[in-house]
């Protein structure tokens, strides 16, 4: 959420945004106002998504959204279990964050687990199913 741009997605859709203000304020419910809110924001997390991805066949999009980045990360760590962060999302193609998200995602799991100190430490690949 940090990196969504909450200003522009208001402003993209400001005559809405004042309705929807208008409706709540003469309901006074903020549920409307709500419901706009997220639904503005999962439309603007869902293009942000989008443009992140690269490009592919669209028979392979339902395959690469369904955990490639996990499978491709583990494949990473069981090849060179010494790789950092930086190194795995510059391999991987995405973003630091999105490494870290994935690799505590892994470890909750119990698919990772990491040895040692965040530095000089490694990565050991307990089950490569997710």
């Amino acid at each position: 959420m940090a990196y969504l741009p909450v200003e522009s997605v208001i402003r993209d859709q400001q005559i809405d945004y004042y309705r929807v203000l208008g409706e709540t304020d003469q309901a006074s419910d903020c549920t409307v106002f709500i419901e706009f809110m997220l639904n503005a924001l999962a439309q603007a997390l869902n293009t942000s998504i989008e443009s992140a991805l690269p490009p592919v066949a669209a028979g392979e999009m339902a395959v690469q959204l369904a955990g490639k980045t996990e499978h491709t990360l583990i494949l990473a760590l069981q090849q060179a279990p010494e790789l950092t962060v930086a190194q795995l999302a510059a391999q991987i193609g995405v973003s630091r964050r999105t490494i870290e998200r994935q690799l505590q995602k892994l470890q909750r799991l119990g698919v990772i687990s990491r040895v040692g100190a965040n530095k000089g430490g490694y990565w050991q690949v307990i089950s490569s199913s997710v």
